[in-house]
């Protein structure tokens, strides 16, 4: 049995995907999957989170997944070289470093999983394109036509797990939430749509700084936090780490 840990929005801080590993390494865990938000940023400082990862996974022997956020630049991922690519689909975008993709379908020991990733940004206004914002942030039609021609590809009805940076409508509401414009309501049910797609019995998300647990209909969704810099900004929950053996036990 392999254990899967995920981990909330990490926002390029490098004493939160340190102390990430070493969670890991006491736990056992044999992967870590990032719902987004990772880091992935232009630049010296977007350089140096992307080796430090990278030399993270090398040397503990844990390899880490990245699910992309909206402030995720595509340059770093879908838009990287590949070193390799893993039965399941996934880049090498560094030494054990590997990119989910914008959607897909694979199975990890016996458990299928589906990734949708990307979400609407707020603060755009506030961002430069291509620096800080990318237009490809969002989640498109043509990224669900893709999920669903993966899993008619499987002959796949459903996953156990489905990995997104968003969540689906259901999402509960708290004092103080700020994402109830129109277009983050839109990308949310896009992820309905994924959802329906997918059918998931468990869902991994990030992207509210806050860790929410709910269910959608038959799924039930767990929402990580974040890194404890942006958390304390928007006095989140500091839940940010998951794990999960595969055969659906979280803990």
């Amino acid at each position: 049995m392999s254990k899967i840990m995920f981990v909330g929005d990490s926002h390029g801080n490098v004493s939160f995907i340190a102390d990430a590993f070493k969670f890991a390494k006491r736990e056992g865990v044999t992967r870590i999957v990032s719902v987004g938000d990772w880091g992935s940023w232009p630049g010296k400082e977007g350089d140096y989170f992307f080796k430090f990862c990278s030399d993270r996974a090398t040397a503990t022997g844990i390899p880490f997944y990245v699910c992309r956020g909206n402030h995720d630049s595509p340059d770093r991922l879908e838009y990287a070289d590949a070193l390799s690519w893993t039965e399941g689909g996934h880049k090498e975008i560094a030494p054990n470093l590997y990119f989910l993709g914008r959607t897909g379908v694979w199975e990890w020991d016996g458990t299928r999983f589906a990734v949708c990733g990307g979400a609407y940004s707020i603060d755009k206004q506030w961002r430069r394109d291509g620096l800080s914002w990318w237009k490809e942030e969002t989640i498109t039609f043509g990224d669900l036509e893709n999920l669903e021609a993966a899993m008619k590809e499987k002959d796949w009805d459903s996953v156990e797990v489905l990995i997104t940076h968003d969540t689906p409508t259901t999402l509960p509401v708290w004092d103080g939430f700020v994402k109830d414009d129109p277009d983050s309501e839109a990308s949310r049910k896009m992820i309905d749509i994924a959802h329906k797609i997918t059918k998931p019995a468990l869902q991994f998300a990030g992207h509210y700084h806050r860790n929410v647990e709910f269910d959608h209909g038959d799924c039930h969704v767990v929402v990580l936090s974040c890194d404890p810099v942006a958390a304390a900004a928007w006095r989140g929950d500091l839940r940010s780490f998951a794990v999960l053996d595969v055969g659906l036990t979280v803990s």
